[in-house]
């Protein structure tokens, strides 16, 4: 996918980074907010929007604000309700033994 790359369309992307960025400095000195807003799972869909943002427009300041927000954002979601490490390895293992002794 491109992204549209006239003098225009980087300069309002430059101009939407700066906003964000002012908005995103000021709020560091506010609390967090107690109640979340979204569920695992719609964080998780941002997190990656955010981290496609990020890869799409790594040269701009607009990408490295897409990077930041998707790291502190995908920080704060943690692992999903219910998940378990050791439960993961097993059945990966699981499925690693299962093709190892198909061939």
């Amino acid at each position: 996918m491109a992204i549209p790359d006239s003098p225009l369309m980087r300069y309002a992307r430059l101009e939407l980074a700066d906003l964000l960025a002012v908005q995103v400095d000021s709020a560091r000195r506010e609390q967090p907010l107690e109640t979340p807003l979204l569920n695992w799972y719609e964080g998780d869909v941002i997190v990656r929007l955010l981290e496609t943002l990020a890869q799409l427009l790594a040269d701009e300041p607009l990408g490295e604000l897409s990077a930041e927000m998707a790291d502190k954002l995908a920080a704060r979601l943690g692992q999903p309700a219910g998940h378990d490490q050791d439960s993961v390895q097993k059945a990966i293992a699981a499925i690693v033994e299962i093709h190892c002794n198909s061939e």
